[in-house]
């Protein structure tokens, strides 16, 4: 104690409680005096929090989690403890008190941070750095702007996608691509990061055939995706039409025996139409046998008759053949307006003469007056052409005698 001001200054500085008990005594008293006694604590050290073993910094779980807390301090202020939980850096849960050493349950697919914030009764608080882990219960999604048996009929770009939100890893992510048939085809196929989540591959087909491809994926979380894998053909080939023993415009005096044979790799609805002199006229239809479609037909009336085939293939690629041709197997139709040995006694007398042929020509008339020959311009000829070629030619004739024609 000091001299005068009776005052005594004891420096403490290891942790620990301590107690202070004072006695003294004045000239005047005979019994001592106490205060105290006094208890304080020095307490130096910072809480130390804990996440239970089940949670590990860093970690990638494919299951939901569960977890609580502890903190060692012997003099904390267990209220004052806060639990703030964030997930996709948004925070979704926080909690203080004893509800801060609760259990709790975390299910959705996000990154998780659990931060802790603990004070003891000397303001010591804690160093705890914040646990960081991921929940990932999702496979990567794949797709591809191809959709299996597809036929095409032109090139095609294939764009193939993987998307996984949390955890892509293009280390595991592979397509393979098969040509059917050709053991030696190969494509080079490589995935780019196009963000955080999705990478893409690109791959132009460019000949015809038929391919398959397989696209497969496993992120770091361990999840594997369902193996895509589509069948598609390339076909940039019209069908191949051929009809057999007539052609356009042919004209024919016999029967005709017509075979029509329609042949592609990938064989669609294939259809034939005839018409008879502007009418429906029927035949056997197209019969498919593998890549090839026939049918036969003989046409033995005579008239006109337009055929035509229709073929569209399973890519689109379609193919039409007309042809309109004529059986003809008569000589023409030869009419007129007066009958043979008729008499008259008219100023003049108007001669028709009606040829009627499927076959198109100039008819040849010879008119006599007695051994005269008069002459006749052929192009007075009128065609009236419906399917049945109709030529009239008119003579007036006014000189009398006997006429042949």
């Amino acid at each position: 104690f000091t001299k005068g001001w009776r005052n005594a200054h004891l420096k403490l500085s290891d942790p620990g409680t301590y107690e202070i008990k004072v006695t003294f005594t004045d000239r005047k008293q005979s019994e001592p005096y106490e205060l105290g006694p006094y208890k304080f604590t020095i307490d130096k050290t910072k809480p130390v929090v804990e996440v239970s073993e089940e949670i590990t910094a860093g970690a990638i779980y494919t299951e939901p989690k569960q977890f609580n807390i502890d903190v060692k301090d012997d003099h904390l202020e267990r209220e004052k403890t806060v639990l703030t939980l964030k997930r996709n850096n948004e925070i979704i849960r926080q909690v203080t008190g004893e509800e801060a050493f609760e259990v709790q349950k975390v299910t959705e697919d996000g990154v998780y941070e659990i931060d802790v914030h603990a004070i003891d009764l000397a303001l010591n608080e804690d160093a705890f750095k914040p646990v960081t882990f991921t929940i990932d219960q999702k496979a990567p999604d794949l797709n591809m702007n191809v959709t299996d048996n597809e036929y095409i009929n032109t090139e095609k770009e294939v764009v193939m996608t993987v998307f996984d939100e949390l955890n892509l890893d293009l280390s595991q992510t592979k397509a393979t691509v098969e040509k059917v048939g050709d053991e030696e085809f190969t494509a080079d196929v490589t995935f780019k990061e196009k963000s955080k989540t999705t990478a893409e591959a690109t791959y132009k087909f460019k000949e015809n055939g038929e391919y398959i491809i397989t696209l497969t994926s496993k992120d770091k979380a361990g999840n594997t995706a369902v193996t895509k894998k589509v069948r598609f053909t390339i076909d940039k080939d019209a069908p191949e039409i051929v009809v057999t023993n007539i052609g356009e415009d042919g004209r024919y005096n016999d029967d005709r025996e017509v075979t029509i044979t329609v042949t592609d790799q990938n064989m669609g609805e294939s259809n034939v139409t005839v018409k008879y002199n502007g009418e429906p006229y029927e035949i056997d239809p197209l019969v498919l046998d593998g890549k090839m479609a026939t049918t036969k037909h003989t046409f033995t009336e005579e008239g006109v008759y337009e055929l035509q085939v229709v073929s569209k293939d399973k890519a689109g690629n379609e193919s039409l053949e007309k042809i309109k041709f004529t059986v003809d197997k008569t000589g023409p139709g030869i009419k007129y307006s007066i009958e043979d040995g008729k008499y008259f006694n008219d100023n003049k007398v108007d001669l028709t003469v009606t040829v009627d042929d499927y076959t198109p020509f100039v008819p040849e008339i010879t008119v006599k007056n007695g051994d005269k020959t008069i002459e006749i311009p052929t192009d007075g000829w009128m065609k009236k052409m419906i399917w049945l070629i109709t030529q009239e030619l008119t003579i007036s004739l006014e000189d009398e005698g006997v006429y042949s024609v």
